[in-house]
Formats: C-alpha cells, structure tokens, sequence
C-alpha cells in the first residue's frame, strides 16, 4: 500500500503495453496503489501486435538471467492456460488447440515443456506430412488471436479506470513532471525514444486462408505455422532482419503458401482471404530494467523498459508485463517511504 496515489504512465498499446498497463493495475489498485494511463500515437488496433499469429510458446529467452527468464514464461504460461480454461476464454480470444510439432533436430522443442499432451510421435505419422520430417510431438497449447485479445485486454484496463491519451512524442522528458514512473513499451519507437542501437527490426509477412476443415495447429519453427482461429487459417511467416519495408511482397506471399502447402496438403484447396505485413522489435537480450535519466532541468527521470521481445512478444507478454509492473511497484515504494510493504 502507497502513501498515496501515484501516476504512472505506459508509452505504447501494443500487446506489450496493454498486458503492462493491466498487469499495473491489478498489483497495484487504486486509491491506495497507482493510477495508470496509456499514452499511445495510435489505437491498440494499428499496432503491429495487432495483426500478429498467437501460439503461446513460452520460454527462458537467451541473455536474461535463468531464474528470471523462467518466470517471464511461467507467468505467461498461468495466464493465458488460465484463460484458455477459464468462462472468459470466448470474449478473450484465447483457445486450446492440439497439433502438430515437425522438428529435423533430434532435441525436443523447449516450449512443449511449457504445454500440456505431449506426446512423441511414431515415424509412420510423422512421414503422412508433405515433406519428411525426423521427429514429430503431438501437444495442446493456448492460441491467442491478437485482434480479440488486444481489445478484452484494452477494455479490461478501461473498466478499471485506466485512461487513455492520444499523443505522439519525441522523447520521455515530455512526459516529465506529470507521472512518477514512465514505462516505455514502445517497440521499434525505442530505437529513438531509449536511443538504442541493439533494437533491430524483423519484418514479417502472414497469410490468412479460409480453409475451415483445418483444426489443428501446424508447426515446424518461428517462420513456418498454420494456426486455426475462428474465421480464418492464419500461416506464416518470413523473419526478416533490418527489412523496414511495410509493402506486402508478391514473392513472399508465394513463398509462405507454397511452404505451407508442402508441409501440410489440406491448405492446397484454400483460399487466400487477406495477408499482413509487420514489424518485429528484435533485441538481444530483450530489455525489461529500470533506469533514470536526467531532465535538462536536472530532475531525475525514472523509466522502466520493457521492449525487445520480437516474434516471442505474445508468448511472453504477461510474465514481462507482470516483471515490469514489480520493477515499477519497487520504485514507487521508494518514493514513499512511509509506504507499507
């Protein structure tokens, strides 16, 4: 419990921001926690999270500390199996879907750890794919579909008096004077927000089918997967590094849809409904810290990072959210001394 009430602000409302500013709120409620507001130059709706495929995988991401990286994906993991088992799991946009793990490499994919019926699939399965795969796992895991999900999230936040302000800026030290923590989920907006060379963008490309008999989730990596959600097939991708153009590609649009159908034959009677283009903020290690930066004016400026994240931005996005929000609750409790614990 605080002193009294803080302000803190969220930059960005992508699928990272969102889960921070909801994770805030329910550590900290108001009136004797924080208020939060999300100020963001456009709505949640044409963020690149948006638009984004939604299996969650969780993991321990290289360059993070074990014991936290394991967290990050535990906590992701409770949340969203919580809601994929939960009666808001429609209006969330969250379901649990079995499929299909195709891997050349002898080592089980780490994420299945994280889900729950696995099983090792006899070669004589495995071998009924279009292409010849060495192993196969059948598993059940959580889909997310991005578009549903970002707007229960957004409402969520809404309904517990989160405020939303639409606002472009330049640098952090607009925001000076007006909040107590600034916490930065801006994406690629960091490579000038944070002036931050190791923040790299990954384009990516999906196809979205309409091939309704498909109900099982095909995986073989990060760039090739066919995920059933509810009005659509969604099948990716290309992972494309320093590639900053937005223009949907011809070529990569063939690519996808040919691999896909290779892998997996029942696509070749599908009809190709919409495609997206996107951009993933690639950084390594992913940055989840505090730091504080001085005003021209000389005032300390406390900001809380949580970027980087690229094409593990929805499996991780709760646990990083929830890390965030701890660092935040920290630094408020420090600023209140007569705060108590």
């Amino acid at each position: 419990m605080l002193s009294r009430t803080m302000d803190v602000c969220v930059v960005g409302a992508g699928v990272i921001g969102l889960s921070t500013a909801v994770a805030l709120q329910e550590r900290m409620p108001s009136p004797t926690g924080c208020r939060v507001t999300i100020v963001r130059d456009r709505s949640h709706r044409h963020t690149d999270s948006y638009g984004s495929g939604g299996q969650v995988v969780p993991f321990a991401p290289a360059g993070i500390p074990t014991h936290i990286g394991k967290q990050w994906a535990k906590d992701s993991s409770d949340h969203f199996f919580g809601l994929a088992f939960s009666a808001q799991a429609g209006e969330a946009g969250v379901s649990l879907v079995s499929g299909f793990q195709l891997t050349d490499n002898d080592e089980k994919p780490i994420y299945l750890d994280s889900v729950i019926n696995v099983k090792k699939m006899d070669l004589e399965d495995v071998r009924r794919f279009g292409r010849s795969f060495k192993h196969g796992y059948i598993a059940t895991c959580p889909l997310v579909e991005l578009p549903v999900y970002m707007d229960w999230l957004m409402a969520k936040f809404l309904s517990k008096g989160g405020k939303v302000v639409q606002r472009h800026i330049d640098s952090f030290e607009e925001l000076s004077g007006d909040y107590d923590v600034i916490v930065n989920c801006t994406g690629m907006g960091s490579r000038k927000l944070a002036n931050d060379p190791l923040l790299r963008p990954m384009r990516g490309q999906v196809l979205h089918l309409k091939a309704p008999w498909v109900k099982n989730f095909v995986r073989v990596d990060a760039t090739m997967h066919v995920f059933p959600f509810r009005d659509s097939v969604f099948v990716g991708s290309v992972k494309q590094l320093d590639n900053e153009n937005m223009a949907l590609s011809p070529d990569d649009s063939e690519f996808i849809l040919k691999r896909a159908q290779e892998v997996f034959p029942p696509l070749k009677g599908a009809r190709v409904m919409y495609e997206w283009v996107g951009m993933r903020p690639q950084r390594n290690p992913m940055r989840v810290e505090a730091e504080t930066v001085m005003t021209k004016e000389g005032k300390p400026l406390k900001i809380v990072h949580n970027y980087g994240h690229g094409s593990f931005g929805i499996s991780l996005s709760w646990g990083v959210g929830v890390y965030a929000a701890k660092i935040v609750e920290d630094i408020l409790k420090e600023q209140n001394p007569r705060s108590k614990l």
